[in-house]
């Protein structure tokens, strides 16, 4: 199998873009840890409604053909028991002998009429764990922190996503000391759709806001440089003709072929002082954390 691991908003729905389209048999899961596969593993059929033209014009998604989670959906039943609310946020740091979701993906590789690849934006704290476990390659990719963040804010989704994977099991120091120092209230029940709709009401300042994202992105830029087989920046895929040729013979390199990343373009900002005036501080409370 190969793994596309990132953090939300990294370019990621372009990758799945890219091996969806290649002619090489690849069977591509987009997002299958999503909470959505767990609201619909009884009835899959929620799962081509999400998603759809408007949503993907608000996120911004490149066109795709086909749904979002047509794979997920074709391979219902096979992972609906295999599929839980723990594994996906809870599980996001991975401690000893855990279910960090590795039956969940078995499954669905078995299921795979294909190649099968993971494109999923919740598993950038436990790429070595799932590594270890399942083999593959896997593909971290990530994006300029800044531009990233700002994609954050389309929809309030992203923030409170960011909330539950701060507060799940074995989170690692970093993450706690950041947690002693901003006193963010914290779901005590385990059900995802009460931890959704009590995040949502407590949104974050914009600087808590990036105080999380930030520290979570070092953390999985960390993890990714430790167990990635390939590091991909999409920043530098978009800018430069001689990086997608490197990647291009990388790819090969660990046995991915028929990938087509000419196109790729992610919007990038331009910044003045008083952006960095914002950013800067914080980002070294991070460093410091």
């Amino acid at each position: 199998p190969i793994f596309i691991h990132s953090l939300f908003r990294a370019g990621s729905t372009y990758l799945f873009k890219v091996f969806r389209r290649s002619e090489y048999g690849y069977w591509c899961y987009q997002e299958p840890l999503h909470e959505l596969a767990f609201f619909c593993r009884e009835n899959p059929s929620g799962l081509q409604d999400d998603h759809g033209e408007a949503k993907a014009q608000l996120l911004r998604h490149p066109k795709i053909e086909g749904s979002y989670f047509k794979e997920l959906q074709n391979a219902w039943p096979a992972w609906k028991d295999a599929i839980n609310e723990q594994i996906i946020y809870d599980a996001y740091f991975t401690g000893v002998n855990e279910n960090i979701g590795i039956a969940y993906w078995r499954v669905l590789a078995d299921a795979a009429h294909g190649r099968p690849v993971f494109q999923e934006c919740r598993t950038a704290g436990r790429i070595g764990a799932i590594n270890s476990q399942i083999g593959g390659r896997h593909i971290y990719l990530w994006r300029n922190p800044w531009d990233q963040w700002w994609s954050y804010k389309v929809a309030p989704y992203f923030d409170i996503a960011n909330q539950l994977i701060i507060h799940a099991r074995h989170a690692p120091q970093p993450v706690q000391n950041m947690l002693t120092t901003l006193d963010l209230s914290v779901y005590k029940n385990e059900d995802l759709a009460g931890a959704f709709a009590f995040y949502g009401e407590r949104p974050l300042t914009s600087e808590q806001s990036y105080l999380v994202f930030y520290l979570l992105w070092c953390l999985a830029l960390r993890e990714g440089m430790a167990h990635a087989d390939l590091m991909l920046n999409i920043d530098h895929l978009s800018d430069s003709a001689a990086y997608q040729s490197e990647i291009q013979v990388r790819l090969r390199g660990i046995g991915i072929s028929g990938i087509d990343i000419s196109d790729c373009r992610v919007p990038q900002g331009r910044y003045l002082e008083n952006d960095q005036a914002f950013f800067s501080p914080l980002e070294g409370r991070v460093h410091q954390w």
